[in-house]
């Protein structure tokens, strides 16, 4: 009555409340209903026995099952079913191409399951894999084949699988090149999509080892087990090391083996699971170097001697994991211009993301003049140098990247390294310092030519601003005496003498305290490495355009 008066819509009117009943009503309520009345008979009938009645002293009860669950592997019993058409073509691209750098999928027991249409091969991982597939043939295909896996990948979340691991990998790694329909790379999303595969594996306990006596559990699925467990383990690393952020897998937590090297009559696919073998065991140690107590990346804070020997001792570390590798793995032509394998230049170039990661924080904020520290800064010279020059050849040679991102990040980080020695008082480093600042800048715009990655977008205001402030003075003393931040304008480095007077100074004003200089560990110091010429430089990055130079050992 009262609206009818007031000339409102009544919203208790009968229509509205069958509308409102239906919408309450989900489509699935039957279902759920039987499994509810399925459920709850099965419920009163265990309720209503007596377990162990007449059989006491013989009756055994399986533990294993009790507390762990039954192991049928509910991820087998997958309604989804395989598409009647699958696209090979795709399939045959991914396998070419992203298979040989991150081998996340063996290839002959996915070929395997593809022909036997096991429940493991869902149509979300194959849409996963046709949309890393279609981005060497049509990127516009690519972003289709990829929102319709985002799409499938929800709906397999309601039971998740291996499968569902594996394609939740491969969607985080994914790199729109903003054509079409694509909005380019979406890093937010690919980090939700990364941390919800390394969820998964504590959810479907992945990360511990899977009985080969499990009757149920085939020994294509223990393989795929390991590899999707140590596969998000390794991009949990890398995106730590990226972000900052904890780490969600630790190896405290695994219980599982190593991925096992498959004999095959293709020597390339021999020296591609071996790689990956390596990236896992690079992975370890990168682990130890989250790990560092080391003040943040920041000026102001006081370096201690511990922080050097921390820094020198995972450096030794990482020589020796580079001393071990097969030569295949060490091999990159990068001098005679040839073709690199792209699992060998990936792995390269995680090692010297690793490497500067760890040398990065003493290089240029740590105050002390001792023999480790300037070692600690050789060391980082010539990674940054390995990175840029590596870098430029990879984007020559695209087929080698695997994450523009991750490319341009490290890429990122050598360029702070050429920064920080382009005002040096050793005039022929700080000529090599800026032709090496300027190749780093041309490898990063060879990469906006294949992804938008909005870091560099960032990155080049942040680097324009430095220089500016540099050149006309207004720097900010904080952050650049004595020593610099990561990022900060050019500031030439004092001598010795002005050292001394700068840390006393600084002192007094509490941003410093004076550290003597420890003495150099025998254990853990090598001789740094001699740079090379500027001439040697410019004739390495000659006309061919992906030439480049590198150390025989980093």
């Amino acid at each position: 009555m009262q609206c009818k008066v007031r000339r409102k819509h009544c919203s208790f009117t009968r229509t509205d409340l069958q509308s409102n009943d239906e919408h309450s009503i989900p489509e699935n309520s039957i279902s759920d209903r039987e499994k509810l009345a399925d459920i709850s008979s099965r419920i009163d009938k265990l309720s209503m026995t007596s377990p162990g009645q007449g059989r006491e002293g013989r009756w055994l009860v399986d533990i294993n099952l009790l507390f762990h669950g039954d192991n049928t592997i509910k991820n087998r019993k997958n309604t989804s079913a395989v598409h009647d058409t699958i696209d090979t073509d795709m399939i045959n691209l991914f396998f070419e191409h992203k298979y040989n750098i991150f081998p996340i999928i063996q290839k002959s027991i996915f070929y395997r399951l593809l022909e036997h249409q096991d429940p493991l091969i869902t149509p979300c991982l194959l849409y996963s894999i046709y949309c890393h597939g279609a981005q060497y043939k049509n990127m516009a295909k690519a972003d289709d084949y990829y929102q319709k896996a985002e799409i499938l990948v929800r709906e397999s979340l309601r039971r998740p699988s291996i499968a569902t691991v594996i394609s939740l990998s491969l969607l985080s790694m994914y790199e729109s090149n903003g054509s079409s329909t694509g909005s380019g790379i979406n890093n937010g999303l690919s980090r939700i999509y990364r941390d919800m595969a390394c969820r998964l594996c504590y959810d479907l306990k992945l990360h511990k080892r899977c009985s080969s006596n499990n009757a149920v559990v085939t020994l294509d699925e223990m393989e795929l087990r390991k590899r999707a467990y140590w596969v998000c383990y390794c991009m949990d690393k890398i995106n730590s090391m990226l972000t900052g952020k904890p780490c969600l897998l630790s190896l405290r937590d695994a219980d599982i083996d190593m991925p096992t090297v498959l004999s095959t009559g293709d020597p390339n696919e021999l020296d591609i699971n071996r790689c990956f073998l390596e990236h896992i065991r690079l992975m370890k140690i990168s682990e130890q170097a989250l790990l560092m107590d080391i003040p943040e990346h920041q000026a102001g804070t006081a370096r201690l001697p511990e922080n050097e020997q921390q820094v020198l001792t995972l450096d030794h570390y990482l020589s020796i994991w580079f001393d071990q590798l097969p030569p295949i793995l060490k091999h990159l032509p990068l001098q005679e211009g040839g073709l690199m394998e792209p699992f060998v230049a990936h792995i390269r170039l995680v090692y010297c993301f690793v490497a500067i990661f760890v040398l990065q924080p003493i290089t240029f904020i740590s105050s002390s003049c001792s023999s480790d520290s300037k070692h600690i800064q050789q060391r980082c010279r010539t990674v940054a140098n390995e990175i840029t020059c590596l870098g430029y050849a990879m984007v020559h040679q695209p087929n080698t990247i695997l994450s523009f991102t991750l490319l341009a990040q490290v890429l990122m980080a050598a360029t702070r390294v050429h920064i920080m020695d382009c005002a040096d008082e050793n005039l022929a480093l700080a000529k090599e310092a800026r032709f090496m600042f300027q190749q780093s800048l041309r490898a990063l715009k060879g990469i906006l030519q294949f992804r938008i990655v909005p870091y560099i977008f960032e990155f080049t205001a942040t680097v324009e601003k430095a220089l500016r402030d540099a050149d006309t003075g207004d720097s900010c003393t904080r952050n650049s005496s004595p020593k610099v931040h990561m990022l900060s304008p050019i500031y030439p480095k004092p001598t010795s003498a002005e050292q001394d007077r700068l840390l006393s100074e600084f002192s007094q004003n509490r941003f410093y305290q004076p550290i003597p200089p420890p003495p150099l560990s025998e254990e853990s110091s090598v001789d740094p490495s001699s740079s090379r010429s500027v001439y040697d430089l410019e004739h390495a990055f000659s006309s061919t355009g992906i030439q480049s130079w590198q150390e025989d050992r980093l």
